[in-house]
Formats: structure tokens, C-alpha cells, sequence
């Protein structure tokens, strides 16, 4: 569909790129002279920008990242929910929980620590945080994984409905 065109560089930025904080994952089968490197430069002012080696690698970080904030949102306000059954007034429970939220992820960001380091941080041995990771460690990981399955089911059925669009002869 472009003739001269002198790579196909694939990016599937997520909707946090709108405040520059966003995941863009790229990957092309070209690899021309500093592609990789003029590809990075370009998509970094929209957060980060992680060269893919594969197709693989790109379904799996557009997997994570492209629908991660819709499923931090849900987070969000589960928690913010669960501070309003507690007492909280409703803008003082979404204030709360947002702002944890991204305290943890700026925490985690900039210090580089391992996520169970600041879990260590914040547990105290049997502990408010304690009992309530054993409910968290017990389901999260398993929900994790089978939201990511399902999202991979469906990208899977939308690859194979669009290369079956690209196989049909053009009618004339």
C-alpha cells in the first residue's frame, strides 16, 4: 500500500501516551541502517519505547500494556469501592485509591526496586498487609493470567478475521 516506503515498523501505543507516559511497543521485519535506533527516538517522547526482536515479543507486550490500563482502571475503582464500604466519601475513596496507585507505580519506577522488595517494605509480619496479601497471593496471579489468556484468545480471532479480509480477491 506504500510503494516506497523504505521499512513497516509496527507500534501499538497504549492510551497512557496522551500524557506521555505510555507503553509503545515497536517491531518490523526490516531492519535498515539505524531503523531500530531512529524508531526509539521517535516513539520516546510518548514514554517508553521497547524494540520487540519478534512478533512474539510484540503480541506479548501489546497484550500487557495495551489493555493494562483498562485493567488498572477496574483496580482503581474496585479499591476506591472497597474504601466507600469502609466509610470513605465517594471523591475521598477514588482520590485515595488513585493516588496509591500511582505512588506504587512512581515508587517502583524510579527506585528500580524488585516489587517484592517494596512488598517487604510495606508488610509487617503478620500484619494488616500480611493477611490481605494471602488473599491477593492466593487469586491475583491466577486472574492475572487468565485475563491475559482471553485477551490473547481474542487477538488471535481478530488476527485471523483480518488476514482473512487481506486474502479476498478485490471485486472490480
Amino acid at each position: 500500500r506504500f510503494p516506497r516506503a523504505a521499512a513497516v515498523v509496527r507500534a501499538l501505543p497504549n492510551i497512557a501516551v496522551q500524557v506521555r507516559r505510555g507503553v509503545v511497543p515497536l517491531f518490523s521485519e526490516d531492519q535498515g541502517d539505524g531503523l531500530r535506533d531512529r524508531m526509539l527516538r521517535l516513539f520516546a517522547p510518548l514514554g517508553y519505547a521497547v524494540w520487540c526482536a519478534s512478533e512474539a515479543e510484540f503480541g506479548a507486550v501489546g497484550a500487557v500494556s495495551g489493555a493494562g490500563p483498562a485493567y488498572i482502571a477496574r483496580y482503581i475503582a474496585a479499591l476506591a469501592a472497597a474504601g466507600e464500604a469502609r466509610g470513605l466519601q465517594p471523591d475521598v475513596a477514588l482520590t485515595v485509591a488513585r493516588e496509591t496507585v500511582f505512588g506504587a507505580g512512581w515508587l517502583a519506577a524510579t527506585t528500580g526496586e524488585p516489587m517484592d522488595e517494596i512488598v517487604r517494605r510495606v508488610r509487617s509480619p503478620n500484619g494488616t498487609t500480611e493477611a490481605g496479601l494471602k488473599v491477593f497471593d492466593a487469586e491475583l496471579p491466577d486472574l492475572v493470567e487468565r485475563t491475559l489468556a482471553a485477551a490473547a484468545r481474542r487477538s488471535a480471532e481478530l488476527a485471523q478475521a483480518a488476514r482473512a479480509i487481506d486474502s479476498t480477491p478485490a471485486r472490480s
